[in-house]
């Protein structure tokens, strides 16, 4: 087994939930400034301990993200842990909530639908 299979099948065993994939569009803004825009972007993963998001803006591991969804009562807090580039422009960042999601929590999050504007 190469180096970089073991490495990342010890990374795949470290982790404590489940990975649920899904597709839900999101927005996200660091909580150090309240005055910055919002980030538009997707949540490709999600489990009770932290998410997956693929957005247009590249967030330093450590930063505080607030993570929003239209038709969810409150944004979800999460600590940026890896960056990495998607594609040109577009950055998969992986990250942990300071705490694990309820199941209620995660089941709420994972039925959400995106409203559409009807205008």
């Amino acid at each position: 087994m190469s180096q970089d299979k073991r490495q990342q099948s010890r990374a795949i065993e470290r982790r404590a939930w489940v990975r649920i994939p899904c597709n839900k569009e999101a927005s996200c803004q660091s909580i150090l400034s309240a005055a910055e825009i919002l980030w538009p972007g997707k949540i490709l993963n999600v489990s009770a301990g932290g998410m997956g998001l693929r957005l247009t803006r590249r967030f330093e591991p450590g930063t505080l993200l607030e993570v929003g969804m239209r038709g969810v009562a409150r944004p979800y807090l999460m600590q940026v842990l890896h960056v990495s580039a998607h594609s040109p422009g577009v950055w998969y960042i992986g990250g942990a909530f300071p705490e694990p999601l309820t199941d209620e929590e995660l089941s709420t999050l994972l039925k959400s639908e995106v409203i559409e504007d009807k205008n």
